[in-house]
């Protein structure tokens, strides 16, 4: 396994609730594969309500989790005269995190099924295609679950004032940039669908003495090359090997656009942000701030075309990916 760059205390959360998620998958997969693929509709009406179980009691399990690693953290902190709300897991468990029920969400799982076998897909892999999509929606629910749990206890709590964000390989770009950033207890965790992201609750004095590193860059040297690749891209890559700031990287490929032949991106080109600064020629084109009329090349589309590591620097710098 690639080694992880996280405290003890992180890793123990981490692993606590991807054990609670493994043992919902597992007893999904194992009621799943009871079942052949043409009976999955017919049997629904008693399928679905053992399956939401099994998912609501990991989202149980979760909360619950959850709560119990906020108390621990929080006695480190100073006295508080009044007694935290305390969570009710169960209050956390039957529904989908964006509101829908978990028994509508799961049929997707079904109606996977049901589409393939219509279309001619063989059984055997429309019955396979359920399961991932039924394993994918009951451990997305389930993290998200302990997530919104530890949102809920951390704002009950008065010592807590903050969390870390915590980000376990392998992972998508999107993530190792965020990895390590501290935020108020009050402000939202920025996720994708199936991140796996953790939060570590921190007291103030965990937020004031925590050791100051450049987490995102930890997190890619101890990435394989196969993780590199597939996180940030070929041309992506290239340019953080030859010193690129990861965070440009990823951030650029937000706002991409096609330019003749060239790859640009619109992300950092306003008079505010660093590349839009180097790149100068601004000018009201909507949105709140003047943004640069020159194009910011994707950092691919520089190392595709740059003639030498010189060129290829001297390109990534003026378009502000590095200092």
């Amino acid at each position: 396994m690639a080694r992880q760059l996280i405290t003890p205390a992180q890793r123990r959360l981490y692993e606590a609730q991807q054990r609670i998620v493994r043992e919902v998958v597992e007893q999904l997969q194992r009621l799943w594969n009871e079942i052949p693929a043409h009976e999955l509709a017919r049997l629904w009406p008693m399928l679905g309500p053992l399956l939401v179980e099994i998912v609501a009691a990991g989202q149980r399990a979760a909360a619950s989790y959850a709560a119990r690693a906020v108390k621990v953290v929080a006695a480190d902190g100073a006295p508080v005269a009044q007694k935290p709300a305390e969570l009710v897991p169960a209050a956390f468990a039957g529904l989908a995190v964006d509101g829908r029920s978990l028994l509508s969400l799961l049929w997707l799982a079904v109606d996977t099924v049901v589409r393939g076998l219509v279309a001619g897909v063989a059984p055997s892999e429309a019955h396979a295609a359920g399961l991932h999509r039924l394993l994918r929606f009951a451990s997305g629910e389930v993290a998200d679950t302990a997530r919104v749990a530890m949102h809920a206890a951390m704002a009950a709590d008065d010592r807590i004032v903050g969390y870390e964000r915590v980000v376990v390989l392998p992972a998508c770009g999107r993530c190792v940039i965020l990895a390590g950033r501290v935020y108020r207890w009050s402000e939202g965790f920025d996720r994708h669908p199936q991140c796996d992201c953790g939060m570590q609750p921190l007291t103030a004095e965990q937020w004031r003495d925590r050791p100051r590193r450049d987490a995102p860059r930890e997190l890619f040297e101890a990435m394989t090359p196969a993780q590199r690749k597939k996180a940030f891209t070929k041309g992506g890559l290239k340019a953080i090997e030859a010193g690129a700031d990861i965070a440009q990287v990823v951030n650029a490929r937000r706002s991409m656009y096609k330019i003749g032949k060239f790859t640009a991106t619109r992300d950092g080109t306003t008079v505010r942000g660093n590349a839009g600064r180097l790149l100068g020629e601004h000018r009201k084109q909507g949105g709140r701030y003047r943004r640069s009329t020159r194009p910011r090349l994707m950092p691919a589309e520089a190392v595709n075309r740059a003639s030498s590591r010189e060129e290829l620097v001297t390109w990534l710098r003026n378009a502000g990916y590095m200092r």
